[in-house]
């Protein structure tokens, strides 16, 4: 869709290597629910517990499901949601994970929600690479038509309001047709606004006035920022994409993405953090500047306490379980997600 100059080509591949990106995630995963759908709720209630020590640290949740899970988000500690491979959607309700639903035909990237009755997930369809929407209204999950042409899933999904809701997409499997999409509450429409028309792999804001996009134009992969009425792109030339953004104010904005990069706005310059890592960092959140967590692959749990990134203490969950996507309520209530269906919760140092 884009015309990508040879520099931003180079950039995509080099990314693919390292980062994570939503190209055919899963062909040997075929541990999707026998109990599949497009329409509502399966409502397959698995009896799963939240993990059984309730002691300090991180811990292992079982038996939920064994899709890779690559999103989370909650309006509170009782309502949690992940989702995944297959159409993967899980459930928190305070006292067990269970599986609302599954898709054996999608993948689904990213979950994120106004409220426990306003939710969205969003990724691709495993066949055709064409957008995937999912809403959920407080009782079911629905299929929306996007009427989106882009051949591209969708890698991220954050808003403002019911009326100002953003997707990223990096392109899919093949690098191009991807770009920043824009709900206004009637109807999606691809965002040709952005400088050098970038691919994005990951979106989030503080408001309607201050959103932040990870991506790569033809300048190489970067940030790009809208204050309410202008994008620009104020920090570029990062060898791969941004796949995390978190902030706790617009004067204290993190970035993590391929290859241990992690980035870092103080409300004057960005600059390059170092975390001596080279594994890929996919997700990121924190409760402050002195409390950020980074979860991805070896090691897999990040903290940054406001002077250093050092590896946090995780469980033994598998060298081959990447985490995709961290959550929570507290610094004493944290949920990471991933690979084969892995799903950690953090009570407290």
């Amino acid at each position: 869709m884009h015309n990508f100059y040879l520099f931003a080509l180079v950039l995509f591949s080099l990314a693919a290597l390292t980062a994570c990106f939503s190209f055919d995630d899963d062909d040997d995963n075929d541990s999707a629910d026998d109990d599949t759908g497009s329409g509502g709720d399966d409502d397959d209630d698995s009896g799963a517990d939240d993990d059984d020590d309730d002691g300090p640290g991180w811990h292992v949740v079982n038996g939920v499901t064994e899709d890779d899970l690559h999103g989370l988000w909650g309006s509170s500690e009782t309502d949690i949601f992940a989702v995944g491979y297959a159409g993967t959607i899980l459930h928190f309700d305070g006292a067990e994970w269970s599986v609302m639903k599954t898709d054996e035909n999608t993948t689904l990237w990213a979950v994120w929600g106004l409220s426990a009755g306003n939710v969205y997930a969003v990724g691709g369809d495993n066949a055709t690479d064409a957008p995937v929407v999912e809403h959920y209204d407080g009782s079911t999950w629905a299929a929306v038509d996007t009427g989106l042409a882009t051949p591209a899933p969708l890698d991220g999904v954050w808003g403002s309001s019911a009326t100002d809701i953003y997707a990223s997409s990096n392109g899919g499997n093949s690098g191009t047709g991807g770009g920043l999409y824009h709900f206004d509450g009637a109807a999606w429409s691809q965002m040709t606004t952005l400088p050098d028309n970038p691919n994005t792999q990951s979106v989030w804001g503080l408001s309607a006035s201050a959103v932040f996009v990870g991506g790569a134009g033809s300048n190489g992969s970067g940030i790009w920022y809208f204050d309410g009425t202008t994008w620009t792109n104020p920090f570029n030339g990062l060898a791969e994409y941004i796949n995390g953004i978190w902030a706790s104010s617009e004067t204290d904005i993190f970035g993590v993405g391929g290859g241990g990069q992690a980035i870092h706005y103080d409300g004057v310059s960005w600059t390059s953090m170092f975390t001596d890592m080279s594994g890929g960092l996919c997700g990121i959140w924190g409760t402050g500047p002195q409390n950020v967590y980074a979860v991805g692959s070896s090691p897999f749990v990040l903290h940054y306490d406001g002077e250093s990134w050092t590896p946090a203490d995780d469980p033994e969950h598998g060298l081959d379980s990447n985490l995709w996507a961290v959550w929570g309520t507290s610094a004493n209530n944290i949920y990471a997600v991933g690979d084969g269906g892995t799903i950690l919760h953090f009570t407290g140092e």
